[in-house]
């Protein structure tokens, strides 16, 4: 075997192959072709692409072309895969010994404790009902996975049912609490990429500003797709404050974007609480780690959402029934220290 390190991880011919075949039971190795070709299944990592040929299969695993075919034929037996126009493909009509549900998630290259939650969230609510998710990552809206991830899963035909969990109006609450402190110069704080829901808060703040008759001051200077806001959120804040901060308050369209002006906060010690509020629109998982914690909405419980719509994927042909996006109506305000001071 032959490799070479880059930055901490070996890359190595024959690696790959090791590690995989050590993960399967013993046993006859077309036995072990059908074990690793059902689990790829299972986990939908043939719902967007399709089978290897047996020719490809046989180099990949480095096994003779026959003892790839007598394992897919196990799976052809055990109604998982069907041989059409010579071909191998995954059966997606619950034929044979086991019904196979498979559910894409689609989630952006970030880092996100949010999206962590979400998925995990995703995850039980599936493993409870024994369906298998796909997680599918995208770089940008129009990357092609978001294309292949929609034809490969047979459920898209019925429409896209969505789960809103923070409705931009719902952010009302957390300007009228800096309000409700007597601030009158409140200041909108983003560093996220300047997508419609970042584009629907500041505009939430701006109509917010206007009908209560105050003035306060937008620093936005959103990152490119895939950089760090929280960080770039830290030297911005940093720049501002050797300037001079125009405000009294600071609204942050996003925790990431909090977690870089509370820091920069902190180095010029400038103390957060009553005598200068910081408060987020959401805490995305994280605002009871920080110090000081952060006032934003508080999160809400998105499970009834997540298996109303599991129940469905799993009826097969029945007609969504209800509004296709579901959100909650009013969401409560979580107060930290970061506007309360304890």
């Amino acid at each position: 075997m032959s490799g070479r390190a880059l930055g901490g991880v070996v890359i190595a011919s024959g690696f790959l192959k090791t590690e995989m075949w050590s993960m399967l039971e013993t046993g006859p190795q077309y036995k072990r072709v059908a074990q690793l070709i059902k689990k790829r299944i299972l986990h939908g990592d043939y719902s967007i692409k399709t089978i290897p040929s047996e020719r490809q299969l046989a180099r990949e695993l480095d096994v003779n072309f026959m003892t790839v075919r007598r394992g897919l034929q196990l799976l052809v037996e055990d109604g998982l895969i069907e041989r059409r126009r010579g071909r191998m493909r995954v059966k997606n009509d619950g034929a044979g010994s086991r019904r196979i549900v498979r559910i894409a998630l689609l989630v952006p290259i970030l880092v996100s404790s949010r999206v962590d939650e979400l998925r995990v969230a995703a995850e039980t609510a599936a493993e409870s009902r024994g369906v298998s998710v796909r997680t599918v990552i995208y770089v940008h809206w129009d990357d092609p996975v978001l294309l292949d991830a929609v034809q490969g899963f047979d459920g898209a035909c019925f429409g896209l049912p969505s789960i809103l969990q923070f409705p931009v109006n719902c952010g009302q609450v957390v300007l009228d609490h800096l309000a409700s402190l007597g601030r009158s110069r409140i200041a909108c704080f983003n560093t996220q990429p300047e997508d419609t829901p970042v584009l629907e808060r500041i505009d939430l703040w701006r109509y917010w500003m206007a009908a209560h008759g105050l003035r306060g001051k937008l620093y936005n200077r959103p990152v490119k797709s895939g950089q760090v806001t929280s960080t770039a959120a830290l030297r911005y804040m940093k720049e501002i404050l050797d300037e001079g901060l125009d405000a009294d308050a600071v609204f942050c369209i996003t925790a990431a974007a909090a977690v870089g002006v509370l820091r920069a906060l902190a180095d010029f010690r400038r103390k957060v609480g009553p005598e200068f509020p910081v408060a987020a629109f959401s805490g995305e998982g994280i605002a009871e780690l920080l110090n000081p914690t952060l006032t934003c909405l508080r999160s809400p419980d998105i499970d009834p959402y997540l298996n109303y719509c599991l129940d469905w994927m799993l009826a097969g042909d029945e007609p969504w029934e209800g509004p296709l996006v579901m959100a909650p109506s009013e969401i409560p305000l979580s107060v930290g220290e970061s506007t309360s001071g304890c």
